[in-house]
């Protein structure tokens, strides 16, 4: 039986680097969100944290660095965009919502993570850098503008 060589892909291949979604991403504010502090622990980066995992009878501590990352409440992969999404919460903690889900994290912690990430929004916009990332992005500006009224974006 003679072979016919390789398949063809139906769908091509992304090239790397390249943002399957650029509209949705606002480094600034991604930027900004790294530099608060978490919104779980309240830490911000370099402080230091004590870890308890449970062990049985042991107690045993480990101290680390806390590094505050952005935690997006709808992934972008899911139609989830950075504004009204995104807050700053520690890197351990944005670990544990991937391993858990976000549901289950929200529960865990007591939190309602869409409130949370409206309200950091909102406190981006009031700043200069936010202003001005919206007079560059008009197109955005109904949505930011429409959502902060209600208070959650549309």
């Amino acid at each position: 039986m003679k072979r016919s060589g390789f398949l063809r892909r139906h769908t091509p291949i992304r090239r790397k680097g390249k943002s399957r979604f650029p509209r949705r991403r606002c480094q600034p504010y991604l930027d900004w969100l790294k530099a608060q502090a978490c919104r779980i622990t309240g830490k911000r980066t370099g402080d230091w944290f004590s870890w308890l995992p449970l062990r049985g009878f042991r107690t045993v501590y480990y101290p680390f660095q806390i590094v505050v990352d952005p935690m997006h409440v709808k992934s972008r992969g899911a139609g989830g965009q950075d504004l009204w999404n995104a807050l700053s919460v520690a890197h351990h903690l944005h670990e544990e919502s991937h391993r858990i889900g976000v549901k289950s994290f929200a529960k865990k912690y007591g939190v309602n993570l869409e409130a949370l990430a409206a309200e950091q929004t909102r406190q981006w916009l009031d700043t200069s850098a936010g202003r001005a990332w919206l007079v560059e992005h008009p197109e955005q500006s109904g949505v930011i503008w429409g959502a902060s009224e209600r208070g959650n974006p549309q």
